[in-house]
């Protein structure tokens, strides 16, 4: 899914501080996810926009880009208040984060 060598070779990291710094991204998406899936059982979603807001910056920063297209498409299906998509990629976005804490 991510190449972590070509990303730290971009942002002229290390690879080892790469993973560190893709560990805390995790860690925060984690716990922004949890949120999320709270925000979307009350449909609070301009709530769930702002969430998913800090996650893509975050993985733009680390060019996982993956994870920011998935973030911009979640946050624009809240803000339209359409359930049916904002759940179709919470999962999606969920998966991805468990695709990438798997690389590390």
């Amino acid at each position: 899914m991510y190449d972590l060598e070509t990303i730290a070779k971009q942002l002229g990291f290390g690879v080892d501080d790469v993973k560190a710094i893709v560990s805390v991204l995790l860690q925060e998406a984690e716990a922004s996810m949890q949120k999320v899936e709270e925000m979307f059982k009350r449909e609070a979603w301009e709530q769930i926009a702002v969430e998913v807001h800090s996650i893509k910056g975050s993985a733009g920063n680390m060019q996982l880009t993956t994870l920011s297209d998935l973030s911009i498409a979640l946050e624009t299906a809240a803000q339209a208040e359409d359930p049916q998509q904002t759940k179709v990629l919470i999962h999606e976005l969920r998966s991805a984060l468990q695709q990438l804490q798997q690389q590390l």
